[in-house]
């Protein structure tokens, strides 16, 4: 909002126009994500059309028009080219990151330029999401606790590392740790303790403490939380009736969950319950409600719109496969 105040006091103001893009580009909202995409687009678009601009502005908006474009693999060269003549500038690290994470798919190129925007700025937080994405990906857990605990040491008073330290203790089954991470968590953030209070509850269902873990979800649905935190606890004690075997517990959370998500309109959130139900089906052997409920998912899928519905139609084909080969098809 601030960079267009800006754009519309002067529309050849080149510095908040390349912003005014890029933040179009990060609106993490699935249901603005395609188009806020277009609308970066075209402002990338307005920005190139300005007067003056000299090689390495083109190079810069080029590049980061091009992740937008889904053609990462494009902007690579040109992020090579600005952190050899910039190797001092964080955010053109960042990009580079981007480029090869997106385009030539160079996990260990896109960690090096990751960390080196972290490096030049510890501050830097949004890079973590990637770095610790990338540790994930690659197994690389204790070294996920490392930087997870350089992080919360650097920066008591952020989120980030209290997250990531224990979902990495999560990972590596170190339960007690992620617990007492998240319980310091909820003394530094008294206005997240549902988030924090999830992921406590995630952490007793791995190590088993079923009844644990339900009492805290009962807990949270009992007070005066929205709709979009309620579908959240009763995703996991969804997740915690399917581990004890109790299907007609499984079917009744995600009725109600399919019933809170139409009420806030969350077609996403509709649909993945969908796609739960299908599976669970799938894994008690009833073919024909499997199949129901896979074209449910299916219906809503194809009725959505941008790059979150591109990811979920995979995921609707893939498990829809696998019912297919457990029943010899």
């Amino acid at each position: 909002d601030e960079l267009q105040k800006a754009v519309d006091i002067d529309p050849t103001f080149k510095e908040a126009l390349y912003k005014l893009a890029i933040a179009h580009w990060f609106i993490k909202d699935p249901e603005r994500m395609f188009e806020s995409d277009s609308i970066s687009i075209s402002t990338f678009d307005t920005y190139l059309a300005l007067p003056n601009l000299d090689e390495d502005e083109i190079k810069l908006a080029e590049g980061a028009k091009n992740i937008v474009l889904d053609k990462a693999s494009d902007a690579i060269s040109s992020f090579k080219y600005l952190t050899n003549l910039y190797p001092d500038n964080k955010e053109y690290w960042y990009m580079l990151g981007e480029a090869h994470y997106h385009g030539d798919y160079n996990l260990i190129q896109s960690l090096d330029a990751f960390e080196r925007a972290v490096e030049l700025d510890p501050a830097f937080t949004i890079t973590y999401e990637h770095i610790f994405g990338i540790y994930e990906e690659q197994q690389l857990y204790e070294r996920g606790i490392r930087t997870s605990k350089k992080l919360l040491k650097a920066f008591p008073e952020k989120a980030l590392g209290y997250d990531y330290l224990s979902q990495f203790y999560r990972i590596t089954g170190k339960h007690e740790e992620a617990v007492q991470t998240l319980e310091q968590a909820k003394k530094y953030f008294p206005e997240d303790v549902h988030f924090y209070q999830r992921r406590i509850a995630a952490n007793y269902m791995h190590s088993g403490r079923y009844t644990d873990a339900l009492s805290i979800c009962d807990g949270m649905f009992a007070e005066d939380i929205g709709n979009d935190t309620k579908m959240r606890s009763l995703n996991l004690k969804k997740k915690i009736y399917t581990i004890l075997g109790e299907s007609s517990k499984v079917i009744e959370l995600a009725q109600l969950e399919i019933s809170l998500g139409t009420e806030i309109n969350q077609p996403h959130k509709v649909a993945s319950v969908n796609l739960d139900l299908a599976r669970h089906y799938s894994y008690v052997d009833d073919y024909g409600k499997a199949i129901t409920y896979f074209d449910r998912y299916d219906k809503i899928v194809r009725e959505m719109q941008g790059m979150v519905a591109d990811f979920m139609k995979y995921f609707g084909h893939y498990s829809k496969s696998m019912l297919y080969v457990r029943n010899s098809e």
